[in-house]
Parts: C-alpha cells; sequence; structure tokens
C-alpha cells in the first residue's frame, strides 16, 4: 500500500508531462483540453492584450503550434540565456519568432538618469547610446530620437538595454546587407517579434544536405558574411551553428541569435575593463582579446582575432561532439580542408591570404 501511494503520484505526473509535450505537437493526434493546459506563450499573449499597450501588436499575434518543429532542434541545444520566452508566432498570419528579453533589476530609467543634468534628453539617450555601445553607432540611428517625446524616449531607453533588441533596430542603418538579419516586425509587452526565416543551421542540416547541393554555398556565404562584418566595424562573439539559418531562396546565411554582437569599438572597452593574469582570461564567449599585460593585471584593449577566424574555429571545424561545415565535404577534400580552416582559425597575419584560399577551395 505505502509503495503504490509513493509510485502513484510519480507515474500520473510522468503521463501528464507527456500528455503536454504531445499536445504542443501538431503531428500529435491528442490534443489536451485548453482548459486544463495552456502554453507559456498563450499566458504572456493574453496576459498583454488585457493591458492594450499603445503602439504594441499583441492583439494581432497567435501561438505557431504548426511550427514548433522549426524552432524545436535549437530549444535542445541552447538555453537562450537572458530571454524569458522564445517561441515561434504568427504575425499577422506571417511566421515569426516571439523573444522576451528577461527584466534585470538594474534596468535604469531615462528620467533618474537625466535628472540634475540639464542636458536635453534627446542628446542624452544618445550619448548614452554612444557610451554602451560604441561610436561605431550609425548617426542615422540616433537621429530618430530628435523626434520623440519623453515618454518614447523612455520606452526606447529601456528596450535598447537589451543587446539584442539594440543590433536589431540599428542593424537597418549599417552596410550590412538586410537579408543577414531578421527584420524586427513589432512590440508586444516587453518582449518584440521577428521574422522567422531559412532553416535553422546545426547536425540536421548537415546531415540532410550533400555538400555539393548546399553546405558547400552555406560555407562560402559564412566567408562573405565575415568580410562584410568587417567592413561595417561589427564583431560576432557568440559563433555556433544554430546561432544561424541558410535562406535558400536568396542563398544566403543570416543570423538569428544577435545577442553576442558588439561594435569593433565596444568590444576593445569590453576586453580592457577585464583584470587577467594570462592571456585566457582575455575572451568574451569566442572572441579573443589580444593579450594580457601582465604587468597591469588588465587586458589590452586591442582584439586579437576576427570573425573569420571564428567562424573557421566553430562553423567550419567539428566542435566538441557537433560536426562542422567541412565534416560534409568528400572525404578527399576533408584534409586539406581541415588544416585550412585551422590556419584560419588562429588568426593573426595573413588573413587576407587564408581568405583567398579558402574561396578558392570552395569554388574548385
Amino acid at each position: 500500500m505505502g509503495l503504490t501511494a509513493t509510485i502513484l503520484p510519480i507515474l500520473l505526473a510522468i503521463v501528464i508531462t507527456i500528455i503536454a509535450y504531445l499536445s504542443s505537437n501538431s503531428a500529435s493526434i491528442f490534443q489536451l483540453p485548453k482548459w486544463l493546459w495552456k502554453s507559456e506563450t498563450e499566458t504572456y499573449l493574453e496576459d498583454k492584450i488585457r493591458f492594450q499597450f499603445p503602439g504594441h501588436s499583441c492583439h494581432v499575434l497567435q501561438e505557431d503550434r504548426q511550427s514548433l518543429d522549426w524552432w524545436r532542434p535549437i530549444d535542445f541545444v541552447t538555453s537562450h540565456a537572458g530571454k524569458d520566452l522564445v517561441e515561434p508566432i504568427l504575425f499577422n498570419g506571417v511566421p515569426g519568432i516571439l523573444k522576451v528579453p528577461k527584466l534585470h533589476l538594474h534596468l535604469q530609467t531615462l528620467t533618474s538618469t537625466l535628472a540634475n543634468t540639464g542636458v536635453v534628453p534627446f542628446v542624452h539617450l544618445t550619448q548614452w547610446v554612444l557610451e554602451n555601445y560604441g561610436h561605431n553607432t550609425p548617426s542615422g540611428f540616433t537621429d530618430k530620437f530628435r523626434s520623440m517625446d519623453l515618454a518614447g524616449l523612455e520606452e526606447v531607453h529601456r528596450r535598447l538595454q537589451h543587446e539584442e533588441f539594440y543590433f536589431l533596430s540599428v542593424l537597418p542603418f549599417t552596410t550590412v546587407p538586410a537579408h543577414r538579419f531578421p527584420k524586427l516586425l513589432g512590440l508586444c509587452g516587453d518582449g518584440f517579434m521577428v521574422e522567422r526565416s531559412g532553416v535553422v543551421l546545426g547536425e540536421r542540416f548537415i546531415r540532410e544536405h550533400g555538400w555539393e547541393e548546399a553546405v558547400k554555398d552555406v560555407a562560402m556565404s559564412f566567408v562573405d558574411f565575415a568580410t562584410e562584418l568587417d567592413a561595417a566595424l561589427l564583431e560576432i562573439c557568440d559563433v555556433k551553428l544554430d546561432n544561424f539559418a541558410w535562406n535558400p531562396a536568396t542563398k544566403s546565411v543570416l543570423v538569428i541569435d544577435l545577442d553576442s554582437m558588439f561594435f569593433k569599438e565596444a568590444l576593445g572597452i569590453q576586453f580592457a575593463s577585464r583584470q587577467c593574469r594570462d592571456n585566457a582570461d582575455c575572451r568574451y564567449f569566442d572572441c579573443r582579446g589580444d593579450r594580457c599585460d601582465a604587468e597591469a593585471g588588465m587586458c589590452r584593449m586591442e582584439i586579437g582575432d576576427s570573425n573569420l577566424a571564428r567562424i573557421c574555429r566553430k562553423i567550419f571545424l567539428p566542435r566538441f561532439w557537433q560536426k562542422g561545415l567541412f565534416s560534409a565535404a568528400p572525404l578527399v577534400r576533408i584534409p586539406g580542408l581541415f588544416a585550412l580552416a585551422e590556419r584560419c582559425g588562429r588568426g593573426g597575419d595573413g588573413s587576407e591570404l587564408v581568405f583567398g584560399q579558402l574561396r578558392q577551395m570552395l569554388t574548385d
């Protein structure tokens, strides 16, 4: 009797968990009644629609259960650190992703930082952006602040304290082609929606697409993307396959997670603020600082690698248990591609030569 009383609640909990999972999958023939279970997305949308935020688009959103499998391969790999919610939705019928950043207790209001400064609000917000994200921020982006009232500036200031929202907003003002990043669709409460396009990269993509069919083109697109980032003075520091997608229509890679992107100047400042005992301490995710100044105990401001070097290390070569793109090449070509990617991944001098060799090997 005692053993049965112990096991039954556990079995019941397991059954309910399995049913909840199946009910979130459109392919399932069983659907849990809505009165018994709601997803996080439905709960969030119902809550925000009730408040009717001016200028927000919560009322045209709905959970896209038929597309949960699009996002599921990523959910098992990444933690979406910094987000309370990352789920597929439909925005006026258009496939999108709802991203809700975690609310940080240390977020400041523009009004509190503006107090007793005597500075005009839009000028103050411009200065704040340049101090936090670097003077490489395009002036076309900050010029928009001039026409905003204090309430509008306050909301922009709050949202720009989340790095991904900042870059989604500022990238259209850079030289990076628009097809390289998702379009910002609208706002809903503290969340924002981006378009969903392309096929998420990862092991599944490599298995299902051959080298000549698609993977070689993906690799070439990554090489071109690195040069576009360099031209815009941008550095991307969280480099892994499932942070990117492949759009077969445009034959181009696009970045779908912009949490760890920096303008070059801002990344240098990030390094210079770090204490260190050796060079290994001078890193931020996949970005490497130049070196540690052991005498001062601080990292140098210079950046020690490049976008292309990170792509070679983290995208082209195998990473822990995951295959890299070059793993899909014909066996006879893998040794040469791996050797070139390893040399490229070390960075340093000769990057232009390596760039040319990569393009040559990928077009052969």
